[in-house]
């Protein structure tokens, strides 16, 4: 109990000298509004990387050639293939963007985020309607995509697709 009376004081000296609720005020201000709370660091880093999965996602349906290549790494490689030949940033962009590969539509019915430090792992589980070589497809995967974050900035550095099979 006296541990704890010790530390109430000096929180109360503390406060009443005006340190306390600066100190609080600048861990709670995020865009320098005071008394903003922002998400901790976990949270930021997941809604930046659910969003940059979308905005690869987009860009991946529409051929956006600019988008996909500042989302991915300069070292991406991708195991996406049918083959699971690993593919350079170059050779997969221009492989989802030569006119012979189409995403027609997809959705996204989950993504699982976990990250250290500057690495993360996103699953996504998704259904996607595709044609290639003007043959339909319909398809259940899992990506699992690595990202890295260098200069405040996440970049896809990997990514590998599983099949989802259906149970009987």
């Amino acid at each position: 109990m006296d541990s704890r009376r010790s530390f109430l004081e000096r929180s109360a000296t503390l406060a009443v000298l005006g340190f306390l609720p600066r100190r609080i005020d600048a861990e709670m201000r995020g865009d320098g509004a005071p008394g903003r709370r922002t998400q901790p660091q976990v949270t930021d880093s997941k809604q930046e990387l659910i969003s940059l999965e979308k905005k690869w996602w987009e860009a991946f349906k529409t051929r956006d050639k600019t988008a996909l290549e500042r989302i991915l790494a300069d070292e991406f490689l991708g195991f996406d293939n049918p083959a699971s030949n690993p593919q350079t940033k170059r050779q997969w962009i221009d492989g989802m963007t030569d006119g012979h590969f189409r995403v027609d539509s997809y959705t996204i019915e989950r993504m699982d985020v976990t990250s250290a430090a500057d690495t993360a792992v996103v699953a996504v589980h998704y259904s996607i309607h595709t044609t290639e070589n003007g043959k339909g497809s319909n398809e259940r995967n899992l990506d699992v995509d690595t990202f890295v974050r260098r200069n405040g900035r996440w970049q896809a550095l990997a990514t590998a697709e599983v099949p989802v099979r259906s149970g009987k």
